[in-house]
């Protein structure tokens, strides 16, 4: 008899939770906005849930299917989206009504989930604050007191290079997202923690282990990934952290253990923790070395705000020093590694930039110096035309923070409602590029840039929101592909195919089986 009853009361539960389920797949046809047909359970996701395809292919198939919309509901499970496809309206969101649509909407719960109190996650007054106090973290003046950390790690970059090729004959392969995260993870670590990584020389350092654990395509790293952007509160309530546990334990130790070192000995570093230990003790960031005296007086405050001037906690250190680590590892990484594969199959191209490259460092006297990465037009053209084929970030997400009209049309949406930005579609729509499977980096002159339409090119992001670390990102592209490309050419390894097929359970777009690469001595 129990049984029966328990049976009942399973049957019970299931027909209730498939008429809620139901019910909430509706959402959008009850407010007569189109959207997606959707699909018990999953609703139009069900692919990049069970891992067959990449979640930004599932977004890249509903913008191919309904680019002549404006904006298309579409629903993760019970979670509903709206996709926006025009770029006015974008650009109405992200700028000029940003104030009502500032959060991401994904989890973010600094008390119980210390790490997920980042920059990044953050919404609201809290995001405002963090982004103003961390904002003279990358000031110019601040990145060039960092590139002496970033050099010292291209030189070992370099030392590898020429060991490898000599090793080889003047001729060897690599598999280039390796050896790029190996640098971009001692540069990471180098400039946020001031910790010497070693990773170029030792693979299995304890950085490159947590940055590949972070990354990795697990599903346990899967379900984390998809339930902080589309169930955040249920995230909350059941208690889950965005990051595995033993990532949380080792930055959260980590960060303690360096604080407390630097606090109790004095010690200062040309490093990002330095810079947020200012803001643990004095509230602000100090000025650049290079200011003038004027802008120094004024260094007390840095010229925030009262509100503004409280100090930063340990935890958010922490949580602040690990998305440091999470974006300056993997994007940049993922960044160079594309360009070089790309350079690989474009000699010509490869060609220009190696010539720039000569040109700038016997300008500087031979050395990588800071005025010397940012003296490559023609190199920036190359990195922007990698980022519009390999955004590393292929979509955005922005968070309704309360109800109000969708700006230039009659939608009204609901507080809490989530906006899907689909950054890799637009960067791949022939309305907005010509050709846009063509590789070519004069898509970026300044007269190119000036007669497109906004908000078709968002590999950072845009408005108030954008990167706050693009600049600092920028140069360490650069200086790990000047160090490459002054000592070897590169081309495709034999078997590496022209057109990469990206993991459809890798959270970004990572390629299978790598980037194999050859490597030719000059």
């Amino acid at each position: 008899m129990l049984a029966l009853v328990l049976l009942g009361g399973a049957l019970a539960l299931c027909a209730a939770l498939f008429v809620y389920l139901r019910y909430s797949m509706t959402y959008w046809q009850r407010r007569k906005i189109p959207a997606v047909p959707a699909t018990m359970p999953w609703g139009n996701y069900g692919d990049a849930i069970m891992g067959r395809k990449s979640l930004f292919h599932v977004v890249d198939d509903i913008y191919r299917q309904y680019k002549d919309e404006r904006y298309i509901g579409s629903y993760f499970a019970n979670t509903p989206l709206l996709h926006l496809h025009d770029p006015e309206i974008i650009r109405q969101v992200f700028i000029k009504e940003f104030q009502d649509f500032n959060g991401r909407g994904v989890h973010c719960d600094p008390e119980n989930d210390p790490l997920s109190g980042h920059l990044f996650n953050l919404s609201g007054q809290p995001w405002r604050n963090m982004r103003v106090k961390l904002s003279p973290t990358f000031t110019t003046g601040k990145i060039k007191y960092m590139f002496g950390t970033i050099s010292e790690c291209a030189d070992h970059l370099r030392d590898h290079i020429r060991a490898s090729t000599k090793a080889g004959g003047g001729v060897y392969e690599e598999e280039v997202r390796e050896l790029i995260a190996r640098f971009s993870t001692d540069v990471i670590s180098s400039v946020a923690f001031g910790i010497e990584s070693n990773s170029m020389k030792n693979p299995n350092s304890e950085f490159r282990r947590m940055g590949q654990r972070i990354f990795e395509p697990t599903l346990d790293v899967s379900i984390r990934f998809l339930m902080s952007f589309f169930a955040a509160k249920a995230m909350s309530v059941l208690g889950i952290h965005n990051s595995p546990r033993d990532v949380e334990k080792f930055f959260l130790k980590l960060a303690d253990e360096l604080v407390t070192y630097r606090e109790k000995n004095g010690v200062e570093r040309a490093d990002m923790l330095n810079l947020l230990i200012s803001l643990k003790n004095e509230g602000f960031v100090p000025p650049d070395a290079h200011a003038d005296a004027g802008a120094k007086s004024n260094g007390a405050s840095n010229g925030l705000p009262q509100e503004n001037r409280t100090k930063l906690t340990q935890r958010e250190i922490s949580a602040q020093v690990f998305v440091f680590f999470l974006a300056g590892y993997e994007t940049t990484s993922s960044t160079t590694s594309f360009m070089l594969y790309e350079l690989a199959k474009h000699p010509d191209i490869q060609e220009k930039v190696v010539e720039e490259i000569d040109a700038v460092l016997q300008k500087h006297g031979g050395k990588l110096s800071y005025e010397a990465v940012t003296d490559m037009p023609y190199t920036e053209m190359v990195i922007q035309e990698t980022l519009r084929l390999y955004p590393p970030v292929p979509f955005l997400t922005r968070e309704a923070m309360l109800r109000r009209q969708l700006p230039l049309t009659d939608v009204v949406l609901d507080k809490g409602v989530l906006l899907m930005i689909p950054v890799h579609s637009l960067h791949y729509d022939p309305q907005h590029w010509e050709e846009p499977l063509r590789f070519d980096p004069l898509r970026f002159t300044e007269e190119a840039k000036k007669a497109r339409k906004s908000f078709v090119y968002m590999p950072f992001g845009d408005g108030p929101r954008i990167c706050i670390g693009m600049r600092l990102a920028m140069v360490q592209v650069k200086t790990a592909l000047a160090t490459v490309l002054s000592n070897v050419k590169v081309s495709l390894a034999p078997g590496m195919p022209r057109e990469a097929t990206m993991n459809p359970r890798n959270i970004l777009p990572t390629p299978v089986g790598g980037i194999r690469l050859t490597f030719t001595a000059r």
